[in-house]
């Protein structure tokens, strides 16, 4: 029997106007869920928690999936999201434990709590800018975590909690992440104020680095020095039809049995944009069956016999143009 997702809806504030603020939101919220089809998989709870230890004490008892934070006053609303296991990224209003999880989609309106090596590593950590990216060029999508607390005066109120925090390396292991920090580079060693992130292979050597912005101090460039080691096929998307930065467009390669799916997105993280360009890992493959793109106009564009280490310009309907 597939498990109910549990929705917690919780008030910070104890006074009469809060309880009926939550009241009106889980009954709306109630209401939606069991017009839909899949209403038999949903369960609601609702109180009221004043201080941290609380809030602990609720997500121990119900152990939801989704918690639904309602303030009194400037304080707003807050999502927070929980795992199974009463993880997942849980913020009260003083700021403390913070931790990280995965949700992998099971699709049907399912996510699994998946966190692995992420959960503990990312306790009492900020989070900031985030992304994954194949940095070892294997052709698996690792994950990089800025952070940094928005509060620089938090390290003199709440123990354990710095303003200045460490940035964080997860390398994809088959399909679950590893914390590689501690041999991913003495800068994963330091701490900063970090906030954006962006990256892009700077010094078009096929392998992907990371420029980071820190409040109130100097950026950091991160230059990778060995994804490079594994082959790779390197892709610019120039869109007729769709849109100009084909955001959208779903990339397949295929290297001997192993077939992989990228889609393309668009945006960044906080104040960040990253390089337009995609690279296509392939390990130790010597050679690359083919790509297939699948542009959002509906246009297919599949390219065999490219090159290996290098930049190709791909232009939509017409295909590969440069090498």
């Amino acid at each position: 029997m597939t498990e109910k997702i549990r929705i917690l809806f919780l008030s910070s504030n104890p006074w009469t106007t809060s309880r009926i603020l939550v009241d009106e939101e889980a009954r709306e919220i109630f209401e939606r869920i069991h017009e839909g089809p899949y209403r038999e998989r949903f369960e609601l709870h609702k109180h009221t928690a004043i201080k941290p230890i609380d809030l602990q004490r609720l997500l121990l008892m119900y152990r939801p999936h989704i918690v639904h934070f309602s303030g009194h006053g400037s304080k707003g609303h807050k999502l927070i999201l929980a795992g199974t296991s009463g993880r997942g990224k849980t913020v009260d209003q003083q700021g403390l434990a913070n931790v990280f999880s995965l949700y992998r989609n099971q699709k049907e309106l399912i996510f699994n709590d998946q966190p692995g090596e992420i959960a503990p590593a990312t306790q009492l950590l900020s989070g900031w800018g985030l992304k994954f990216f194949d940095y070892d060029n294997d052709g698996d999508p690792d994950l990089l975590l800025v952070n940094g607390h928005p509060d620089d005066m938090i390290d003199s109120r709440i123990p354990r909690v710095r303003y200045r925090e460490e940035m964080l390396m997860f390398e994809n292991v088959g399909g679950s992440f590893k914390d590689v920090s501690a041999i991913s580079g003495s800068v994963f060693k330091k701490v900063f104020s970090g906030r954006g992130m962006a990256v892009g292979d700077f010094d078009n050597d096929g392998d992907t680095d990371v420029l980071t912005s820190n409040n109130g101090e100097p950026p950091l460039l991160l230059r990778n020095q060995g994804g490079n080691q594994n082959n790779w096929v390197g892709l610019n998307l120039v869109a007729t039809k769709s849109n100009p930065a084909a955001v959208g467009a779903l990339i397949s390669w295929q290297v001997g049995n192993v077939k992989r799916t990228r889609l393309k997105t668009g945006g960044g993280s906080y104040l960040s944009s990253h390089d337009p360009r995609e690279i296509l890992g392939l390990g130790s493959a010597t050679k690359i069956d083919f790509v297939e793109i699948r542009w959002p106009s509906g246009k297919v564009d599949r390219l065999t016999g490219l090159p290996l280490n290098s930049y190709c310009k791909v232009v939509e309907g017409v295909g590969l143009v440069s090498k």
